[in-house]
């Protein structure tokens, strides 16, 4: 059995991917360059189980790693928009402020994903601080961000509920959200 595999390296901190070769008492592996992570040349699946591990020990243990957490910043540009979404809602959780910027970029772009665009709100959510909040509400204000509006103000309405009250009513009254009243 020989082939390659994708898995959360706790010891370095990151996520790599490995070629497996079978040898004469066992199995070695080797890792590959990080840049491959990205490049689309592996299944994809393997892929949303490696960036799962960590964001189930940050929500049910509350561990996170103590560096290379800017190699996770390489899958926001991931061929598959499932582990691009993954990936920003990993580095939310773990509360990285220096990539506001970039969650907001991804929330705006157009031509996203939705499920990404959502994470990135998510990611932004997940911080909890007077600028993602702003950013959120600059986000809001976008001409581009229709679609996902609704939760753009969910997110304001969990971090400051109180301040962002107008911003959902204006959201509310758009022609066609009536069903969205039932989700905020």
């Amino acid at each position: 059995m020989a082939g390659t595999a994708i898995t959360c390296y706790f010891r370095a901190h990151r996520i790599v991917q490995c070629a497996i070769e079978e040898q004469v008492a066992g199995y070695a592996a080797q890792e590959l360059s990080e840049g491959r992570l990205t490049a689309g040349n592996f299944d994809a699946k393997a892929g949303l189980r490696a960036v799962h591990a960590p964001v189930e020990a940050k929500r049910f243990r509350n561990i996170t790693t103590d560096g290379g957490k800017d190699g996770i910043a390489r899958l926001f540009n991931a061929a598959a928009p499932s582990l691009q979404a993954r990936a920003l809602r990993l580095t939310g959780l773990w509360r990285l402020y220096e990539f506001e910027g970039r969650f907001q970029r991804k929330a705006g772009d157009a031509s996203a994903f939705a499920a990404v665009r959502e994470a990135a709100v998510d990611a932004l959510q997940s911080l909890d601080s007077s600028s993602a909040y702003q950013r959120l509400g600059n986000l809001l204000s976008q001409p581009d961000s229709v679609s996902i509006r609704p939760r753009i103000a969910r997110s304001l309405a969990s971090l400051n509920l109180r301040d962002s009250i107008g911003s959902i009513l204006n959201v509310m009254n758009e022609p066609g959200r009536e069903a969205d009243l039932r989700t905020i």
